[in-house]
Order: C-alpha cells, then structure tokens, then sequence
C-alpha cells in the first residue's frame, strides 16, 4: 500500500531470519538429528521383521492364487519358508 508507514519484510527474508534462528540453537539441531536417526533406525530394523512376519504366515497359509501356487511353493521352499502347518489347524 502506497504511504504505509509499517515496513514489512518480504516472505522470503522473514524466512531466512526464522530459518537462521533454529541452526543457531544447537539443542534444537541435537534433538532434531537425534528424532531422525532413531526413526530411521527404528524403520530399518521394524520393516524386515513385518515382511518376514507376513512371508512366514503367506507360506503357511498359502494365501496367494491358484495359478501361481507353484511359483510361490518354489519361492517358500527355496528362501525356507514352512509351507505346511506342521502341528495341525488347531495350534
């Protein structure tokens, strides 16, 4: 607005100064590093046992379609998966 006494900074700088702010407090970039490391972690070590889970019980199971059952029977056998539920249904 024309003959506006209030100066305002353009977005761009006011996020620049915002942006600055954080990197100069150390604790902020610790805590902040630190949440990112351990969740990456966490993923690397919770996603394998999920999809291992999930294999282990498809084999078992034999929860995939009829006209690829020798395909996923090959692929139980050849990673060594169970493919038969050797207690019976009941356990």
């Amino acid at each position: 607005m024309p003959g506006s006494v209030i100066a305002t900074p353009p977005w761009h700088l006011l996020h620049h100064i915002m942006f600055n702010k954080f990197l100069a407090d150390g604790r902020l970039v610790f805590i902040s590093t630190l949440l990112l490391a351990l969740s990456t972690i966490s993923a690397a070590v919770v996603l394998p046992t999920v999809l291992e889970a999930a294999t282990r019980k498809q084999c078992l199971n034999h929860d995939w379609p009829a006209e690829k059952h020798a395909a996923h029977v090959d692929f139980c056998k050849t990673y060594g998966y169970a493919t038969t539920n050797k207690y019976g249904p009941g356990f």
